[in-house]
């Protein structure tokens, strides 16, 4: 590729891969190397005709004597070309004492936190970041040698969010001979000739070996990342399409999911949907293979409630019929404290996004209307006969000792009443229970007590309905 060549795939990236708006502002990052020394001067060249800013930014590793000459020279190239740039050095503590992979990782997290808190910090919309073709190719091997499903043979996305690669479909050569024919000066790590991490191994000794028995082989690697990159796509929208097909309720930081649909979707889906349920509840990283066939057998048991904690600050709840993913932190609702209810009027219970809206219903032809659909009743209403229940109602929490009369049925406890209704554990203490001074009269959405009910020859009906108040309730 011609250096003419690389400047039109640059820029073809800008606008069609990446979607490039004018009043943009990419960072760059630059070691002073030449990859990302062309990198910048490719971005520079394009930002009058693209109408976007430019911002250069360089962390300093501390990992190699002469790094802070690394950094003056990012510095003079950025004054050079009359663009802000932004230097920052790890902590001595930060990446130091590590060896191999862990030095590797822990110097590439501390240099993606340094980007992305500089894209911030500068109201950026991209970082640009100069791999290229052979460093694809690298990645694709070094994962599958880790063990990488598909998603990760996916390599390097050349859009991935805010982090954009620009060069990534561009030879090592090529970029060298845009240097020299642009006169782009950079500075050689000389730690990249030494055979001290496991790219460099891969890089020095793996290699220059395949590229001898098999020429071009950089370009066929990258092209297969490139087809496991399509292939993990559409596994995330099959993830995605049968999570919601058996999603139950989701909020933040929670996710729901029926565990009899689970059971009909075939094993390899179920993983899927799990990982990706871990992920959409909080999970920095998905659970690895072990983990995640831990989470699917505690999610298929036939057994009901149980808590499993899977790593990431998530737990997975485990009711009778649903299996619920939530950050550790996330409390479960819960009705706090004791409120008399407004015979005429809405009251807000505490510690729910809820409140009851009651009214007493003393029209005779209303009256025979609701004796004559209480069949039909939706289940977050009650209709109460007035002379058993009275005025002075609460709602509240529920406690140990309280009993329950369903319809037809004999005294029960309230806790086997919810067992028996399947109602999962984390939901208990949320559920509102309206009562009297003999006790329960309402279990809120679920059931009245018996004694309590609305006859032939009931008068006067209470009304109790529970009504959702993120938005305004007027009564």
């Amino acid at each position: 590729m011609k250096a003419d060549s690389v400047e039109r795939e640059v820029r073809r990236f800008y606008v069609e891969d990446a979607g490039v708006r004018a009043g943009d502002r990419i960072i760059v990052a630059v070691s002073g190397g030449p990859d990302s020394s062309a990198l910048l001067h490719l971005t520079y060249d394009l930002r009058h005709e693209l109408a976007f800013d430019v911002c250069v930014a360089h962390f300093d590793h501390r990992l190699r004597v002469g790094s802070a000459d690394d950094a003056d020279f990012v510095r003079e190239a950025a004054v050079e070309l009359g663009v802000p740039v932004v230097i920052e050095a790890a902590g001595t503590d930060e990446i130091a004492g590590r060896r191999g992979r862990g030095m590797e990782d822990a110097a590439r997290r501390a240099r993606y936190d340094f980007l992305e808190r500089t894209r911030l910090r500068v109201d950026g919309r991209f970082v640009a970041v100069a791999h290229n073709l052979e460093d694809q190719a690298e990645t694709l091997l070094l994962r599958l040698f880790r063990g990488a499903g598909t998603a990760g043979a996916a390599a390097m996305r050349s859009v991935n969010g805010t982090l954009v690669r620009p060069v990534l479909g561009v030879s090592r050569g090529a970029i060298l001979e845009y240097c020299r024919r642009r006169g782009v000066s950079y500075r050689t790590d000389h730690t990249n000739a030494e055979a001290i991490v496991d790219r460099n191994r891969l890089r020095l000794n793996v290699m220059p070996e395949l590229r001898r028995v098999w020429p071009g082989i950089d370009s066929v690697l990258a092209r297969n990342a490139q087809l496991f990159a399509e292939d993990a796509s559409a596994l995330d929208w099959a993830a995605d399409t049968a999570l919601e097909s058996v999603r139950v309720a989701s909020g933040e930081g929670q996710v729901e999911v029926s565990r009899s649909a689970l059971r009909n979707l075939p094993p390899h889906v179920v993983r899927l949907v799990l990982r990706r349920a871990a992920m959409e509840s909080g999970r920095a990283q998905p659970p690895d293979k072990a983990r995640l066939h831990a989470v699917m057998d505690f999610c298929l048991s036939p057994r009901g409630g149980g808590r499993m904690g899977i790593g990431g600050g998530i737990d997975v709840l485990r009711g009778y019929d649903t299996a619920l993913f939530t950050s550790e932190l996330h409390e479960p609702p819960r009705v706090l404290g004791d409120v008399r209810i407004d015979a005429q009027g809405v009251t807000s219970i505490p510690g729910l996004d809820m409140a009851v809206k009651s009214r007493i219903i003393q029209d005779r032809l209303e009256v025979q209307w609701v004796k004559e659909s209480l069949t039909v009743k939706p289940p977050d209403t009650a209709y109460l006969d007035f002379a058993t229940v009275g005025e002075h109602l609460l709602v509240r929490g529920r406690r140990r000792g309280d009993r329950l009369r369903p319809l037809g049925r004999g005294d029960v406890s309230l806790s086997r009443f919810l067992i028996q209704r399947r109602v999962p554990f984390w939901r208990r203490d949320g559920i509102p229970i309206v009562a009297g001074t003999n006790g329960v009269i309402w279990v809120g959405g679920l059931e009245i007590d018996s004694r309590y009910r609305v006859t032939d020859r009931t008068d006067n009906i209470v009304e109790l309905r529970l009504v959702n108040t993120c938005g305004d309730v007027k009564s």
